[in-house]
Order: structure tokens, then sequence, then C-alpha cells
């Protein structure tokens, strides 16, 4: 299970997804910049070195997209696992190589997910922006 967020401009300025903080450990980017896209949690549990963002919340993974790239990076995502999933020892990130997890993987990457992505954005972008 997952959300989408989009945060629309605000105050004639770009909201920010994720407050800015200092971080002092070792992550992939995507966990800890200002700029962080996706959260993937486990039993409710974040897991900051897990770096997996959708390929159809990447504005450059699309063939031809309508909403424009700054609608793309006004989108905020999170993904909910439950014990299904295995998560690597230190519990920072999923087991990369079970085949669930792969599986779960390779079904986001689908056309029809991109393109009702790309519309929603569309949408959002224009009753919003």
């Amino acid at each position: 299970m997952g959300a989408v967020l989009y945060f629309p401009i605000g105050e004639h300025s770009e909201e920010e997804t994720v407050p800015r903080r200092e971080v002092r450990v070792d992550m992939p980017s995507n966990s800890t910049e200002s700029d962080m896209r996706f959260a993937t949690l486990w039993m409710g549990r974040w897991l900051p070195g897990e770096s997996f963002v959708p390929p159809f919340m990447t504005y450059d993974n699309h063939k031809r997209p309508l909403a424009p790239a700054r609608a793309y990076r006004r989108a905020f995502g999170v993904m909910f696992l439950d014990r299904t999933f295995r998560p690597q020892q230190n519990k920072v990130a999923i087991e990369p190589n079970r085949s669930l997890w792969l599986s779960l993987r390779r079904e986001m990457d689908n056309e029809k997910i991109f393109a009702a992505y790309d519309h929603w954005l569309l949408e959002c972008n224009k009753r919003y922006a």
C-alpha cells in the first residue's frame, strides 16, 4: 500500500516536500536530501537506506510526459510494506534480491501506471499551479 502527495506552489514559492535537516549518517541521497521524493516503510519503520523510487515518479523515465518537470518535483510518495517483505539485517533497506521485492518493482514499471500518474500530475499542475 502507498500514497503519492502533490505539493503545489504556496505563497508564490515552491513548497518543500521534506523539511531540510542535517544528516550525519551515510545513506543514499534519496533518503537524506531535501529533494527526497519517496520513502519506504517496513512494518511502520522507515528504511532510510532504501533508495527505490518508482519509475513512474521520475520525469526522465517518461517517453512523452504531458505534465511539466516541475510537477514531478512537487510529488512525494510513500510505500508501506508488511512482514511479507524482508529487510536487510541492519534494517535500513529491503533485501534487494528477494523475488517478491523484484516482482513489485517490475509491476511499478508499467505503461498504464506511467500514463495515469502523468495525467494526474498534469491535472494537479493545472489546478494548483
